[in-house]
């Protein structure tokens, strides 16, 4: 019996292997492991008479869980020769104690900081007893397969088996691949090669019934296609609990299935850690020696911080002198290292030819454009551009940043490689130009070919060239051209007709000829050009959706815009000479920004531009000429944003401040009619009756009304009025007749132009004492000079932070400016409801008078910090509701929401 308990003890010590890091292997000799798994009878009642049941109970469940390990049953062994179970016995064992670390790097650098990441994501990935896991992606060459490596050698020890799979991709591609592949996970978790795989679903039946039991470590490298997740890891339950699957991929799609604290984004290195890698490699130290130094910070920033690259050229550039390493780089900036491009091509291959194309035209034309032009620009050359573009985001060939379209600089490098060895010896053979000596050399020599779909002129290498359209004539299917500052003359016919994107900005042209192939342009971009007279048919242009004629100074009347069916953006800022605007503009139906900015000449629009249904941006500022507007212009349906800042406005026309005119213009923002001396305060109480109903069906629901003009009396309309710099006051209570939609906030303010990046401005709401929160606006940017006085109006709806839709009625309320560089002279407010016949009406509030006037600006470090750091997140929910990203009004709100998370961050750290 004592021998007995010595075994028990034992038997509990292995129970806890996983606590202890032990690896258990059970040997049932001669015994059904059900009855170790649930010992009962005899053998249960005399250890409890002996022992004790909390004893026996423990020794019970450490049964249990030994028994469910995967072991040997000897009564299995063929015709139950002990022999064969030795042997398999010790074959199991020397697996397991011969189990070596992988091969990580020879330099990790940068690893540490990684792993301790991925350890932190895993923590939050969810219980230590579910199965877990772990997605990692990036481009390609980033390091993702040396991570999950370092990462599976510090770990592998916590779980009863592992297996990494490398090169998933490469091996599934062969014959018969995702078979083998199942076979080498099966082999490697079961440390047998006892049996084979004949086809993916007995792959997966094996894996689910082999597997299920086992907490194990599985690693899928290089991963690029649902089907290789599907047949080796597709459900969590395939795996015993506490196991950990982790998937590298460069595809960020394929990790749909997994949640966000699941994810983990691969890294380029930071400077110091590339300059470290680099020199390793190039010299086997730390850092480089002084006469290095210089190129070895051209090569890193040429390098971006892909491991890859720095890898790659420091092993080429090792052991070459300074001049050879001169030569060398600028060899590499025409023709990328084959390794490399090798690498990076892998993710290029795997696209459709739509894809590609895309890809190409992005990486040789239209890097950094805005994403909306690019995209207009693509599907009009027939490519289905929105799917493309989201495509080589997840694949991590492409990526957004504030709109625009930008790639990796060696990835961007790939792509012009990829052009270079469509005709390597002949520039004029291969579909996009944009090297500009291979540019010249095609031009000049007449060397184009059908072949070519793009062509960009560097504005620099042809200047003073006066070039014949004979240069373009072999190019039949050139679809964009970009000819910035270059002197073309002769027959414009000769030019391609599949044009779809010319941009000729400072065109040294006086008008554009008649013959011009225009049919399919979709973007005219002939920014300060010499044009005085547009004489292109615009009739034939029907795909045309942006016509930029900006600052072309001697431009002094527009084209007939008939037939220009689908123009969407017209920008004439800057036409100094302009004086009159053609009627027909009334006929674009589909206008939805027209830029009149700086036509200092222009006189009063024509009445047609009422018919503007779609227009939502209008910009007449600086038309000092335009005395009125048209008596129709209050419906305008569409109109968002209007800027009227120093024209010679005398009056609105009584329609558009009128309540049943007003109800045509739901959808109105913005207003800035600052430095219009002559204007008198139009805006009656009606004025914001229509935009109160309909901010529920906005598509930015949160964005407000605001208004500039240069006044300092706030109407008599807006009865609660104080001559402060903040004001309190009590909501005021009714029995659910009324519904809250909103409040106007009119005050009467000093304004001192500040620099962008200094601190935001605008009002700040206190509510019952409970939270904190504010309305932002850069007044810098709507303020035309450093000092002056005007009247801000904003009406704030009632889905807006503040408020949020829970106004009930009695909530005391304070406004206070939030600036130092703003003295508040007057506030008003005026309340909106809506009544039970759906009418819009104000309810009094009750303002308290007595109020201190303390300034609030400097008070708010004492007020409002002190709830910030108590719920840091509902203000970033407010910012979030304050600045919905939209094209139109980006400029405003990146600068203020940037700056005000960093003083949310530092405040909350302290």
């Amino acid at each position: 019996m004592l021998h007995l308990v010595g075994v028990l003890k034992n038997l509990l010590k292995f129970s806890n292997a996983e606590t202890l890091k032990k690896v258990v292997l059970p040997i049932f000799y001669d015994v059904d492991p059900s009855q170790v798994r649930n010992p009962i009878g005899y053998f249960d009642e005399s250890l409890t008479r002996r022992f004790g049941a909390q004893r026996t109970e423990k020794w019970k469940t450490a049964l249990t869980k030994v028994a469910n390990l995967s072991g040997w049953d000897s009564r299995n062994v063929v015709y139950g020769h002990e022999s064969e179970l030795i042997e398999s016995i010790i074959k199991r064992v020397l697996q397991e104690v011969s189990q070596t670390s992988l091969d990580v790097a020879c330099y990790p650098v940068g690893i540490d900081s990684s792993i301790k990441d991925l350890i932190e994501l895993l923590f939050k990935s969810g219980c230590q007893d579910d199965v877990r896991m772990i997605g990692i992606y990036g481009i390609g060459g980033i390091g993702k397969t040396t991570l999950a490596k370092a990462f599976y050698n510090q770990i592998c020890r916590h779980f009863g088996s592992s297996c990494f799979l490398s090169n998933v991709r490469s091996e599934a591609g062969t014959f018969n691949g995702l078979v083998k592949l199942q076979e080498k996970l099966l082999h490697q978790i079961l440390k047998t090669k006892d049996f084979e795989v004949n086809d993916v679903a007995e792959g997966v039946s094996l894996i689910k019934a082999r597997l299920g039991s086992m907490k194990v470590l599985i690693v899928l490298d290089d991963v690029d296609h649902i089907s290789q997740l599907e047949s080796l890891i597709r459900e969590r339950n395939w795996f015993g609990s506490g196991s950990l699957i982790i998937v590298t991929t460069r595809d960020k799609h394929l990790l749909c299935g997994l949640t966000t604290k699941e994810k983990f984004k691969a890294k380029l290195l930071y400077d110091n850690e590339a300059m470290q890698l680099f020199s390793c490699r190039a010299f086997n130290s730390f850092f480089p020696p002084h006469e290095y130094v210089g190129l070895s910070q051209e090569i890193i920033k040429y390098s971006g911080g892909l491991p890859l690259a720095l890898v790659t050229l420091g092993s080429h550039l090792r052991g070459r002198s300074v001049e050879e390493w001169r030569h060398e780089f600028v060899k590499l900036r025409a023709i990328p290292h084959s390794d490399i491009q090798k690498i990076l091509k892998i993710s290029f291959d795997g696209l459709d030819y739509d894809t590609q194309s895309v890809f190409l035209d992005i990486a040789c034309a239209f890097h950094g454009f805005f994403e909306d032009e690019v995209t207009k620009i693509l599907n009009a050359c027939g490519f289905h551009s929105e799917s493309a573009i989201a495509t080589l985001v997840q694949k991590h060939l492409l990526h957004r940043a504030w709109h625009r379209l930008v790639m990796h600089d060696l990835v961007r490098a790939m792509g012009r490689e990829i052009v270079r060895m469509e005709s390597p010896r002949d520039p004029g053979k291969r579909s996009r130009l944009v090297i500009p000596q291979e540019v010249c050399y095609v031009l000049r020599g007449n060397k184009g070919s059908k072949k070519v779909q793009v062509l960009k002129v560097d504005r620099w290498t042809l200047k003073g060239v006066n070039l014949s359209t004979m240069a373009f004539k072999k190019m039949k299917n050139l679809r964009v051209l970009i000819i910035d500052k270059l002197h073309i003359s002769g027959d414009f016919e000769l030019l391609s007709k599949e044009l779809r994107w010319l941009s000729w900005q400072n065109c040294p042209l006086k008008y554009i000829p008649s013959n011009f192939p225009a049919k399919n342009l979709v973007v005219i971009d002939m920014r300060k050009s010499d044009i005085q007279e547009f004489g292109l048919n615009l009739q034939c242009c029907k795909s045309l959706k942006r016509l930029d004629l900006s600052d072309c100074k001697s431009l002094k009347r527009t084209p007939n815009f008939n037939g220009l069916q689908s123009l969407e953006f017209l920008l004439l800022n800057g036409c100094s000479s302009l004086r009159k605007i053609h009627p027909s503009i009334g006929n674009l139906c589909r206008l939805r920004l027209l830029n009149l900015r700086g036509c200092k000449k222009l006189m009063d629009p024509p009445s047609s531009i009422c018919q503007l249904k779609s227009l939502g941006w209008l910009d007449i500022s600086g038309c000092s000429y335009i005395k009125t507007l048209p008596v129709d212009f209050g419906v305008m349906p569409g109109l968002r944003t209007l800027s009227a800042l120093e024209t010679d406005i005398k009056q609105w026309h009584r329609k558009l401040v009128n309540i049943t005119g007003l109800e045509n213009l739901p959808s109105i923002e913005r207003i800035n009619m600052l430095n219009c001396t002559s204007l008198q305060n139009p805006f009656k109480e009606g004025f914001f009756s229509a935009p109160a109903l309909a901010f529920p069906s906005r598509e930015y629901p949160h964005l407000g009304i605001e208004i500039y003009l240069q006044s300092n009396e706030i109407p008599d309309w807006c009865s609660n009025q104080v001559t402060a710099s903040s004001i309190s006051f009590t909501m005021p209570t009714h029995n659910k007749e009324y519904q809250f939609l909103g409040m106007i906030v009119w005050c009467v303010r000093e304004l001192v132009k500040v620099p962008s990046s200094g601190p935001w401005q605008g009002f700040g709401f206190s509510i019952s004492g409970e939270m904190f929160s504010g309305v932002f606006s850069r007044y810098d940017n709507v303020i035309p000079a450093e000092h002056m006085e005007l009247s801000c109006v904003l009406h704030r709806s009632y889905l807006d932070t503040p408020f949020e839709g829970a106004i009930k009625g009695g909530e005391k309320m304070e406004l206070f400016e939030l600036s130092k560089y703003i003295t508040v002279k007057k506030i008003g407010i005026h309340l909106l409801y809506l009544d039970q016949q759906g009418k819009v009406t104000s309810l009094p509030a009750l303002v308290d008078h007595s109020h201190s006037q303390i300034n609030r600006s400097q008070d708010l470090n004492e007020v409002s910090l002190e709830q910030e750091s108590r719920d840091g997140r509902s203000i970033l929910k407010m910012i979030r509701a304050s600045f919905p990203i939209n094209p139109l009004s980006l400029y405003l709100s990146v600068s203020v929401y940037l700056l005000f998370l960093m003083i949310v961050l530092h405040y909350v750290a302290l």
